[in-house]
């Protein structure tokens, strides 16, 4: 590999969500392995998901709709597209990531003025607690709030707008599963750090940690699966973080090359050009 081929990235987002960031990389001129922790499964074809989601069309522009990930809004999207309606909610997101694929993926025509121009942090703090403590959510008196999440699970920032008088709906119309990289994955990340040579800095191999949960994940398959010698390389890799709790799981667990970074596809390519 040439610096003029751009880096070796190796992605661990959950698959299939994984493949739109990897052709876009590619695109760019990187080169790019998917290391797959997780994929996500839809589930918007189930009767009483789908009874859900076609429910958000009776949703009144007071009322809003959370996606807490991009692989949430995929989920909306899948839907959406089998079942075209319309949004008068509003919405909100976690950050510039899910802003990003709403974009992407949420036909505009379905959507009212606001739906079209969702809620995000105003802080760089980007996660849910950051969002449902913006002055939107200070009161809220019986408006209807519907998260669209991978689990039924409440999680503790929804009870905090049950708490402000909302009533809370959590639609699973997603579920994760682990999973194992391939064979073929591992030895292509090895051959990889085999090409690296540290007086080309550009030769490394790039980790892109996705979630603290992936990053854990990959980080039990390193020790697992990687001979002492590729881990060691490994440990001189950059890893990048969408999260600034991502990050510091990382450096709580060793590796000292890490950077947080800014959420999203611009944000990636912008910190792959900016590594020496």
């Amino acid at each position: 590999m040439t610096q003029s081929t751009g880096r070796r990235v190796v992605l661990t987002q959950p698959q299939p969500r994984v493949l739109g960031l990897a052709q876009a990389l590619v695109t760019a001129g990187h080169e790019v392995m998917a290391l797959g922790f997780q994929r996500t499964i839809e589930r918007t074809g189930e009767p009483r998901v789908r009874r859900q989601l076609r429910e958000l069309s009776q949703l009144s522009a007071g009322d809003w709709i959370i996606p807490v990930s991009p692989s949430a809004i995929d989920s909306l999207a899948a839907f959406m597209q089998r079942e075209p309606g319309f949004l008068h909610a509003r919405v909100a997101l976690i950050g510039p990531g899910s802003l990003e694929r709403w974009q992407q993926a949420i036909p505009t025509e379905q959507l009212n003025a606001e739906a079209a121009r969702p809620l995000l942090p105003r802080s760089t703090q980007y996660d849910a607690l950051s969002l449902v403590s913006e002055p939107e959510f200070a009161t809220l008196n019986g408006r209807r709030i519907v998260i669209i999440a991978g689990t039924e699970r409440r999680a503790a920032w929804a009870d905090q707008l049950l708490a402000r008088g909302a009533r809370v709906d959590v639609i699973a119309a997603y579920q994760v599963e682990s999973v194992v990289p391939s064979s073929q994955e591992t030895l292509q990340l090895i051959a990889w750090l085999g090409d690296w040579q540290p007086a080309e800095p550009r030769t490394a191999p790039v980790m892109l940690a996705s979630s603290v949960a992936i990053a854990r994940l990959c980080q039990v398959w390193i020790r697992q699966s990687l001979p002492i010698e590729w881990q060691v390389r490994l440990k001189h890799c950059w890893w990048l973080a969408n999260h600034a709790k991502v990050a510091n799981s990382l450096t709580e667990a060793g590796w000292t090359q890490v950077r947080t970074i800014e959420p999203g596809e611009h944000g990636l390519l912008e910190a792959l050009e900016s590594l020496q």
